[in-house]
């Protein structure tokens, strides 16, 4: 074993490890292991190293041990150049028709161990390598924890340090890159956008954002916060293994009522990983009451056709509808994201069935749990995704409906009141068109004549 090292067990070897890579970070390095090749493991396990001094290194009779066996390196010329890698194999790997044929560039060193395994098998599940000299000083290890996909190799992103976190990573192709630079070169930036919190703010349509930031790479680093494709931040340098807060104010879109969904994303330079670079940011921009109303209630429908509402956008902005509800004593529904144009109509159902039946280009919601409108009476409500109330229609006090014949607004802005309202003039009523009874408010009525 090495020379003033106690043995350690099996459940120590990462803290020994650690220890070991803050003191050891010698020219002749660790850069690749194939600890579980795809199929069975034996002979295609392989360690690799690399001369990373500007001297040559001479490796007779240097030894590769792990925690329960030690090996001896066969080959005929022991002298590592700068810069050369190093492959060592198992003693019964076939050099000529093994896996890795064709792979190894010619100006890498190759040897084998004297027996069959390396050390006495590398562990899928964590085990650790120690190179020795002639002295019996310990002159390069490696740790892992194992857990990586079959057939692909773990590999150093940096070679020049030992201590880095995370400076090892599972190759990016099976079989690994013996002998040559490693697939995951490169691979140190990566900027985390971790979490994003937004408050409505003044403008109303101004949003104060904290932004939750980590930098997960192995230097530090810095980048640009951006909000739709617009940089909206600039993310100062981050240290290692560090998460900081940004906070900043954001003008959202004034055109637009209800919920708006953009993309937020770090943008940092090289940065390998895009994976945790963006998240779905859904602002929402509150609507005022009577910004949609109900226009036109069907409540008895002819014979086979469905239950309706019909509403209207009175806003003069889009909206949103998404996760706004339609509520009767009953219950709710909720509507679907669901854009809505400025004196838009929309008709909102419970039955898919008769759907096709209206105009191809009026905006429709089926609604699983639309709710039941009762013939002689129900209250209706519209109430805006953050729980203020939009519309109150009580239509109890309107008289017995007639079949086929809707409940309109005579005034759609004039309130919901019962005076606000007649029944329509139209059979079917008028779905996704101006109300039969729309301005019929003056009403002069000529009762009698006397004359002398």
């Amino acid at each position: 074993m090495c020379a003033g090292f106690p043995k350690p067990t099996k459940g120590s070897f990462l803290l020994l490890l650690n220890i070991l890579l803050q003191a050891l970070c010698g020219p002749l390095v660790f850069s690749e292991i194939m600890y579980d090749p795809a199929g069975t493991d034996s002979p295609n396990e392989f360690v690799e190293l690399v001369n990373r001094s500007t001297s040559e290194i001479n490796l007779t009779g240097w030894r590769l041990l792990d925690l329960a066996d030690e090996d001896s390196l066969l080959g005929e010329n022991r002298v590592i150049w700068p810069g050369q890698y190093v492959i060592i194999f198992e003693g019964d790997y076939d050099l000529e028709t093994g896996i890795y044929a064709g792979l190894i560039p010619d100006g890498a060193k190759i040897f084998q161990v004297n027996d069959n395994t390396l050390g006495n098998g590398l562990g899928n599940g964590g085990d650790s390598l120690f190179l020795v000299d002639t002295s019996g000083a310990t002159v390069a290890s490696i740790g892992w924890e194992g857990g990586g996909p079959p057939g692909y190799s773990l590999e150093k992103v940096i070679l020049e340090e030992c201590s880095l976190p995370d400076n090892w990573r599972v190759s990016r192709d099976t079989l690994g890159t013996p002998g040559n630079r490693n697939s995951v070169y490169g691979q140190v930036f990566d900027l985390s956008l971790d979490s994003l919190t937004w408050v409505l703010a003044t403008p109303p349509d101004q949003f104060s954002i904290d932004c939750y930031v980590s930098n997960r790479g192995l230097v530090s680093t810095g980048g640009a916060l951006q909000i739709a494709g617009t940089t909206v931040d600039v993310i100062p340098e981050i240290a290692v293994e560090t998460q900081i807060m940004l906070q900043f104010s954001w003008m959202g879109p004034n055109d637009r009522l209800g919920y708006h969904h953009v993309t937020a994303n770090v943008n940092a330079p090289n940065d390998y990983r895009r994976g945790n670079d963006s998240l779905d940011l859904a602002v929402y921009l509150p609507a005022d009451s009577g910004a949609v109303v109900i226009n036109e209630i069907m409540a008895v429908p002819a014979e086979s056709e469905p239950e309706w509402i019909e509403l209207l956008n009175l806003s003069g902005k889009m909206i949103n509808l998404e996760g706004w509800l339609i509520s009767d004593p009953a219950g709710d529904a909720i509507l679907p994201q669901q854009l809505l144009a400025a004196d838009e109509y929309m008709l909102v159902t419970g039955d898919s069935t008769w759907v096709a039946a209206w105009p191809g280009n009026l905006n429709r919601a089926v609604l699983a749990n639309f709710p039941i409108l009762n013939d002689n009476g129900d209250i209706i409500s519209i109430t805006a995704a953050d729980g203020s109330p939009i519309d109150h229609v009580d239509y109890n006090t309107f008289g017995a409906a007639t079949e086929n014949q809707s409940h309109e607004k005579i005034l759609p802005a004039g309130g919901s009141q019962p005076n606000n309202w007649s029944t329509s003039r139209a059979g079917g009523g008028t779905p996704g068109e101006p109300n039969s009874v729309y301005g019929q408010v003056f009403d002069l009525s000529l009762d009698s004549l006397t004359w002398v």
